[in-house]
């Protein structure tokens, strides 16, 4: 089962605020690589998920965070798309800020 931080919180009108999501996903063969923008107080940063999906015995679907031996090859080649995908994201945010300081 998959966890992430990204859980409801109340505020302190004991409202539900809605779940993030992730601002970009890579999948390739049943594994999947979740990217999330977070907001710190020096400014945005990224981060990866990476889950498995597969199918109980009852045909069922599940998420892990436990990967074969085979898998290893494929997360490889799903870690190196998310790091240039983060790259094109952090050049986007840069290109936007020096946009809106008139440079």
């Amino acid at each position: 089962m998959t966890t992430t931080r990204a859980r409801k919180k109340k505020n302190d009108d004991q409202q539900e605020l809605p779940k993030q999501k992730p601002i970009d996903e890579i999948r390739v063969e049943g594994i999947r690589a979740a990217i999330w923008r977070n907001e710190g107080e020096k400014g945005p940063w990224y981060a990866v998920t990476i889950d498995r999906s597969y199918r109980d015995s009852e045909n069922q679907w599940h998420n892990t965070q436990s990967f074969r031996f085979s898998d290893l090859p494929t997360i490889a080649t799903i870690c190196d798309q998310a790091h240039n995908r983060i790259a094109q994201l952090i050049a986007q945010e840069h290109n936007r800020g020096a946009a809106s300081n008139g440079r």
